[in-house]
């Protein structure tokens, strides 16, 4: 994917912090900008398995890892997180150009995927000290682990049956669990709907109906109080 202007890279930028944008300076936004151009190079000419580019699943995981924390560095982490993995790019190359903190970030994002976290229950419980030990390292690698999780399950529907079942069943094992320990309700909710929605479509598709039925009675029932006070409060003069 090349980057034919500055202003391209500006306009991606942009579209990832969204309303957030004001609260980075300009120095942020120029390594942003960089992070970006960087991961589009390396990521030129790959492709996922729904046939848009790769660098595509980089914007999009940093802009939800945006919506989770400010810091620029862990964005542009987020931006490169798989660079090392898919496209030999080393740490030396990632610390001389963003940075030792950033290279550390990106590191650790490629060793958590790289462990194994299927097979007997003791490979998994090593596997889940080996996540405890690198948030203890740095908490933003894990949190940018969870949005990257995040954005492979919005768009899981292009994987085979059985890889979707591995990484839902994966995330509900893992992933989702340590969200809540760290106190992410709204990480941990929408792994667990999004590996749901995989592990037990028609159970998860009856649920949703439910529950859609059961917000549109309240949503009606909180509507009538409210134009209840409203009369109320227009009775008494009260603005």
């Amino acid at each position: 994917m090349e980057i034919e202007t500055a202003s391209d890279s500006q306009q991606i930028i942009a579209h990832i912090l969204g309303d957030q944008k004001q609260f980075y300076n300009e120095g942020d936004l120029q390594v942003l900008c960089r992070a970006y151009e960087f991961a589009a190079q390396a990521h030129a000419g790959q492709f996922r398995a729904s046939g848009e580019p790769y660098i595509t699943h980089c914007v999009e995981t940093a802009r939800i890892l945006a919506g989770m924390t400010r810091d620029p560095l862990s964005i542009a982490a987020t931006l490169l997180h798989d660079t090392i993995e898919d496209c030999n790019r080393s740490k030396d190359e990632i610390a001389a150009s963003f940075g030792d903190t950033v290279a550390a970030l990106v590191d650790g994002v490629t060793k958590i995927s790289s462990l194994k976290l299927q097979g007997t229950r003791e490979e998994k419980v090593e596997s889940f000290r080996k996540l405890i030990l690198a948030m203890a390292r740095d908490l933003r690698v894990i949190i940018i682990k969870l949005a990257d999780r995040i954005h492979n399950l919005r768009t899981i529907q292009y994987l085979p049956p059985e890889k979707q079942k591995r990484i839902a069943q994966e995330t509900l094992d893992l992933y989702a669990p340590l969200a809540g320990r760290l106190g992410m309700s709204r990480v941990k909710a929408e792994l667990e709907d999004l590996s749901m929605k995989v592990l037990y479509p028609a159970e998860f598709q009856q649920l949703s109906q439910q529950l859609k039925a059961l917000r549109a009675r309240y949503e009606y029932v909180i509507q009538k109080v409210i134009n209840t006070i409203r009369v109320e409060l227009a009775a008494h003069q009260i603005r």
